[in-house]
């Protein structure tokens, strides 16, 4: 079952999310009788802030435009203008307060591109996942995976949430977290963590 923890290093594709299928037999046989949350309950998570994601790690735009406009060598300039003005330089204060100005416009400007090009990056190579939920399995990106989510592992599939195997076995390659180059085989009930990929075996988790 998934434990709340940051999606991993982005690797693999994208997969939107999809209509539910039904259980295969074998995939029912590892859930037995758990047919994961429901719709709603995932989006009451979602909502509570129980999603796969880390917010503290996100760059946003206010975040840009802050640390390019108060920097101390902003503020010693803007102490600098107001000095000027106070003793009746204002063409020079003026002049000062334009170029620091243009520095604070362009440098922001510059950020905030590159800082929109690396999210499209990143959400073109974030690893999606196989949930169950009400009892079907259904495609959704890593970010949409909430706590408490039981989650489908299969050859290729990457572990995007630390969590427990459920059900099943299946070989890890963990050389992501660890620089092992050999897998480890997990069974029911042991752990698993969060930028490992399944290379054999099938498992719920």
């Amino acid at each position: 079952m998934a434990e709340r923890a940051q999606a991993a290093a982005p690797r693999g594709v994208t997969t939107p999310a999809s209509s539910g299928r039904p259980l295969d037999p074998d995939l029912a046989r590892l859930l037995g009788r758990e047919r994961g949350l429901s719709e709603a309950e995932a989006a009451r998570r979602t909502a509570a802030g129980l999603a796969n994601t880390d917010p503290s790690r996100e760059v946003r735009d206010r975040d840009v435009v802050r640390r390019n406009t108060v920097t101390f060598f902003n503020l010693t300039l803007l102490a600098l203008i107001g000095a000027l003005l106070i003793v009746g330089e204002v063409r020079d204060g003026l002049f000062v307060g334009i170029v620091v100005g243009a520095n604070v416009v362009v440098a922001t400007i510059e950020e905030l591109v590159a800082t929109r090009r690396l999210r499209s990056l990143q959400a073109l190579t974030a690893p999606g996942a196989t949930v169950v939920r009400d009892g079907v399995t259904r495609e959704v990106a890593a970010v949409e995976v909430v706590q408490g989510d039981v989650l489908v592992l299969a050859p290729g599939r990457q572990v995007v949430a630390d969590g427990h195997l459920l059900g099943g076995a299946c070989e890890l390659d963990e050389a992501l977290l660890t620089g092992e180059s050999s897998t480890i085989r997990r069974a029911e009930g042991e752990a698993v963590r969060s930028g490992s990929y399944c290379v054999a075996g099938a498992a719920v988790y």
